[in-house]
């Protein structure tokens, strides 16, 4: 069994992401072209999230309210806490291996973080606006879909 230690501070406001005043300081910098990854993942999850007994015609973006730049929006600050909240692993033993795939030149390779961990937490989001007709998950069910996620991807 591992001993790391999975405990951090709880974030508990539930409009944490968007309330505040300077952008969210990562706990470790991901390289660029993984951050690129990263948002075509999340988007691609949640643009093809489907939910079952739902007409196939009903798609995340016919059921969104927004427009696609709002949609992009709350994915890029998604994606910010994702990598603070990715920032407590970087001692975890499996840390090494999925930092080598990011390191890989001349780009990296989508590893199994990207579909375990980034296109799962898309499709989160892409489900619960599809079953809340439109409707975004608020910052605080992120968090805990982030946490499930990274949890179980980190054990």
């Amino acid at each position: 069994m591992s001993e790391f230690n999975h405990s951090r501070p709880a974030n508990t406001d539930a409009n944490a992401f968007t309330q505040s005043a300077s952008p969210v300081e990562p706990a470790f910098q991901l390289p660029l072209p993984v951050a690129f990854i990263w948002g075509a993942f999340l988007l691609d999850g949640v643009i093809t999230a489907t939910v079952p007994n739902m007409p196939t015609d009903h798609s995340v973006l016919s059921a969104w309210q927004g427009g696609l730049d709002q949609l992009i929006n709350f994915n890029t600050e998604v994606l910010a806490h994702l990598q603070q909240e990715v920032g407590h692993y970087q001692r975890h033993p499996l840390m090494p291996l999925v930092a080598a795939q990011w390191q890989r030149k001349p780009l990296p390779v989508p590893n199994v973080f990207e579909y375990l961990v980034v296109n799962a937490l898309g499709e989160y989001i892409g489900k619960y606006i599809l079953r809340k007709q439109g409707r975004l998950p608020t910052q605080l069910q992120c968090q805990r879909q982030i946490d499930l996620y990274l949890i179980h991807f980190f054990p």
